[in-house]
């Protein structure tokens, strides 16, 4: 599985994706865990790169690349998915899902499903990918990590 997205709803994905059962294992099984930053090359520009609202594109990715070969051409059609992409349509079902997990938590929870860890440890993997070389000082966003790390340590020595 493969996924971009806003790291806020990182959390909530691990979750969703060790609920649903896909083949002998989960979802979580066939994804790294990691929501990569989302392209601006899409519908969800808008979303989350202007209005800042939390978005998620998931997709399963065939280890031979064969769907890159017929996405938007002729053969991106029911046939062939139905042939060869997706035959039993157990890949689609399971991303289906796993958002309606998501959809039912965010529907059903008294507060919102949405990871402030998980966004500032993005958050620092940005960071470290930007500030190679500038002197921008980005202090004020690492030291909310570090005190965010030093907390989950106290945390795992109280249990």
């Amino acid at each position: 599985m493969h996924s971009k997205g806003s790291p806020s709803i990182t959390d909530l994905l691990l979750e969703a994706t060790q609920k649903v059962n896909l083949g002998s294992g989960t979802v979580r099984d066939k994804w790294s865990g990691i929501v990569e930053v989302p392209g601006t090359g899409s519908d969800f520009v808008a979303f989350i790169h202007h209005a800042g609202i939390a978005m998620n594109h998931m997709e399963f990715k065939a280890l031979n690349n064969t769907y890159e070969a017929v996405y938007h051409s002729n053969y991106d059609s029911f046939y062939w998915f139905s042939h060869f992409g997706d035959p039993d349509f157990s890949y689609h079902a399971a991303i289906g899902k796993v958002l309606g997990y998501c959809v039912m938590r965010f529907a059903n929870s008294r507060v919102v499903p949405m990871g402030l860890g998980s966004y500032a440890t993005a958050l620092n993997r940005y960071i470290a990918t930007i500030s190679n070389g500038t002197s921008l000082d980005f202090s004020p966003i690492s030291s909310f990590e570090q005190w965010r790390l030093e907390r989950r340590q106290l945390k795992l020595n109280d249990d």
